[in-house]
């Protein structure tokens, strides 16, 4: 006999509850293993590779792409090993001792300790883990890029993806935060920018993929997230903090990079901002020792002018070896040293691997140096770019890492100097070297301070209506024309002396009777008063080799380098400036400067059509400004990407947390109700204005929130136990409506701006509650 309608079986009750229970049970523990299984899956392979997209910032700073397998296997392992601690239930103190204690045996397997693929971990070893923490950053920035994959700036990298990725696992795998394991490898983006060049390859790619993984990751875990806390608020939270965190990467990545427009400035690094270079003002100099390789008297100390100094094979003819870069006059001399061309950071002496980088196209050579007894000198002979260098080591004492190269200057030295047997083979690329008058002077120039004692002798080209470069021409063909050589051999040229200090260049030189010198006097003043005419020029001393390669004194010269707007450096050739003819004892007077240069007007304006009065400019009383910093262009840039992006979901969500917690009772309850018409509207899905009943039958859901809506039109109080259910059933159904949808729905549901129209909502609002409450049945 059936049970009477509304009667209960004893026990059937309490089944259907253990039932229920035991069903409940089950699904939470099948919800929990799956939440665990998509953790262990996503939160495990993120960190992996987010660490690697910010270890390859570091690309173009080493010779090959092993940093990358480094700083991988270090990922790799740190990420294993807060895996390991996680699933073994251990506490995070205990994952960071663990970490902790295996980062040392770990990084001396995985480091590649003297170019082993794995090394056994023994004291050694690891202790030069430990020291490669603190001496790896310093000996990577000290080395021209790309260093070599070796030693302590590869096992950095190591130390980088072991650090990064040991973070953000272990905040992932520990902590239910959306965008906190994204920080840690937005911190090693940052330091791996700071560490690498300024110009690397591929920077939008890699700024692109690191925003596509953060969001992704970010989403995945929010979107975990919400599900279980039972609040869609955390959506908002973490797009909106998304949306910053990438936001900065992308600047970090992207914003800072290096453009080619002209006065633009290059993305900031470490690299040429941190240590002094190679001390170099102390090395023999060549242009001050100039009369070594001139003719003299027979028995001379020290002169080599008819001494074999070295034999070089496989330059082409007519390019020169240069020998040393002089480009800082002291009012004494003109000599080397490191910071000093402007605009570059790289203008230092430092370390190189077995790879150089050349910044300027042209033709690739490959040479080898025999060096002899003539050459004695710290300065490394090289042509054009140096890309690589070899010594050949059979009885010599000099190697790769004694060389410091300054890839401004184009010159490098070797610590303790060359000797005879120092043979070496060089592989370079020679640039364009052409200079024509035409050309622009570079936008800034080192005027040399310590020359102001030229400017009242150079006062006619400085009022000269002519061009910088205009003036640079016109006074070497004035010096060519009204100078006289003289090395100082003849026992009455004795009173011509050596040296180049400002009085040797000024009462003694250009300014006296007589304009008599050799390559030194010649050559220091052209490139002094080059830059005080406010174009930048520099001193290089070197040899042309005759046809059989042999390098002899005699063959050695000096040159003017002129630095023009593209930022290369071309060669004012010493035939166009420096005399070929002797000084005779009775010497008539030379032309005065200032006829000259108004003769050189006078034959241009001929030549020319007559130029727009413009008045002249004292070059040497310009200001050049400092071109304005990227960086406010970067955070503008990135502010407004981040406001365009994100203005919708954060309107959304700041109305979601206003109706969640402003006003009464009755009021969050409708402000809840309305949240879910909201994201039905967003959906694309219409919005019926009937009571609140009707529109859950219409909407075919949410048919308990609908009555619980309707409490508000009761006569007894609410309290915060009625607002807390409704808003958990509001979030159920909107979650519930967003799955339906798939990952269109949710992007719908975030940047629609439907539900934003203020005014139809106000309408809408003001109709319900006109309605009143659905009639009780």
């Amino acid at each position: 006999m059936s049970p009477a309608p509304g009667s209960e079986v004893p026990g059937t009750t309490t089944t259907a509850t253990t039932t229920a229970t035991t069903t409940a049970t089950t699904t939470a523990t099948s919800t929990a293993m799956s939440t665990r299984r998509r953790t262990s899956v996503v939160d495990v392979v993120a960190p992996v590779v987010m660490t690697m997209l910010a270890l390859s910032a570091l690309e173009g700073s080493y010779a090959d792409r092993s940093y990358l397998v480094v700083g991988g296997l270090g990922a790799i392992v740190a990420t294993v090993v807060a895996t390991i601690a996680w699933t073994q239930g251990r506490s995070r103190s205990e994952l960071l001792l663990a970490l902790l204690v295996l980062f040392a045996p770990l990084g001396a397997l995985f480091a590649r300790h003297g170019g082993d693929v794995v090394t056994i971990p023994g004291i050694e070893s690891m202790s030069a883990v430990l020291t490669d923490g603190f001496t790896g950053p310093g000996q990577l920035l000290s080395t021209i890029p790309p260093a070599d994959s070796a030693g302590a700036p590869l096992t950095m990298t190591f130390i980088l993806g072991y650090l990064v990725a040991g973070a953000s696992a272990g905040t992932a795998l520990y902590g239910r935060r959306p965008v906190l394991p994204v920080l840690p490898p937005l911190v090693g983006l940052a330091v791996a920018v700071l560490l690498g060049v300024q110009d690397p390859t591929g920077v939008a790619v890699r700024a692109v993929l690191f925003v596509v993984v953060a969001l992704v990751w970010s989403a995945t875990r929010g979107h975990r997230r919400t599900g279980s806390t039972g609040t869609l608020r955390h959506v908002a939270v973490r797009g909106l903090t998304g949306l910053l965190v990438v936001g900065t990467a992308a600047g970090l990545a992207s914003g800072v990079t290096d453009t080619s427009a002209e006065g633009d400035e290059p993305r900031w690094v470490l690299r040429g901002q941190v240590g002094k270079g190679e001390d170099v003002t102390r090395l023999d100099n060549p242009l001050g020792d100039f009369r070594r390789y001139t003719r003299q008297l027979p028995g001379t100390p020290g002169n080599v002018f008819n001494e074999v100094l070295f034999e070089v094979d496989g330059l082409p003819r007519g390019v020169p070896m240069r020998f040393a870069t002089l480009d800082v006059y002291d009012g004494t001399s003109w000599h080397a040293d490191n910071r000093t061309v402007v605009d570059q950071a790289d203008s230092l002496f430092l370390r190189i691997g077995s790879e150089v980088d050349a910044p300027l196209p042209g033709r690739p050579i490959d040479l080898s140096v025999t060096l002899r007894a003539g050459y004695v000198s710290s300065w490394l002979p090289l042509a054009g770019q140096l890309t690589s260098i070899d010594f050949t080591f059979v009885d010599g004492r000099a190697q790769r890492e004694d060389v410091r190269y300054n890839p401004a200057t184009l010159s490098a030295m070797v610590r303790g100097g060359l000797t005879r047997r120092d043979d070496y083979e060089f592989s370079a690329v020679l640039p364009a070297t052409t200079l024509k008058v035409g050309m622009t002077p570079y936008r800034r120039a080192r005027s040399q301070p310590e020359g102001a004692f030229l400017d009242d002798a150079l006062e006619p080209w400085r009022r000269a209506s002519l061009s910088p470069m205009e003036r640079v021409f016109s006074l070497a063909e004035y010096l060519r024309t009204n100078g006289r050589y003289s090395d100082g051999a003849q026992p009455w040229e004795r009173r011509f002396e050596a040296g180049h200090d400002a009085e040797r260049l000024g009462p003694d030189f250009f300014e006296a009777s007589q304009t008599v010198g050799d390559g030194e006097q010649f050559t220091a003043f052209m490139a002094l008063a080059a830059n005080r005419l406010g174009v930048p020029a520099r001193v290089v001393v070197g040899a042309v080799p005759g046809p059989d390669g042999v390098v002899s004194g005699s063959d050695v010269t000096s040159w003017v380098e002129i630095r023009v707007s593209d930022g290369s450096w071309r060669i004012l050739p010493s035939d166009l400036y420096l005399s070929t003819r002797a000084p005779r004892r009775s010497e008539p007077p030379k032309k005065d400067p200032g006829t000259y240069v108004a003769e050189a007007e006078q034959e241009k304006a001929s030549k020319s059509k007559p130029p727009t009065t413009q008045p002249q400019r004292d070059p040497l009383e310009e200001v050049v400004e400092e071109p304005p910093s990227a960086a406010p262009r970067v955070v503008g840039t990135v502010l407004l990407g981040v406001l365009l992006v994100g203005w919708i979901p954060g309107l959304k969500w700041l109305r979601r947390r206003r109706r969640r917690t402003a006003g009464s009772a009755r009021e969050r309850v409708a402000a809840a109700w309305q949240e879910l018409l909201d994201l039905v509207e967003d959906l694309g899905q219409v919005v019926p204005d009937v009571p609140r009943p009707m529109q859950a039958a219409v909407l075919g859901r949410a048919d308990a929130a609908a009555r619980l809506a309707d409490g508000v039109f009761a006569a007894g109080p609410l309290d915060d136990a009625a607002v807390q259910e409704m808003w958990e059933l509001v979030d159920a159904e909107r979650r519930t409506l967003v799955a339906e949808q798939g990952w269109r729905g949710r992007l719908r549901a975030w940047w629609n701006p439907a539900s934003l129209d203020v005014l139809r909502t106000v309408r809408r609002s003001a109709r319900r509650a006109l309605s009143g409450p659905a009639p009780q049945v």
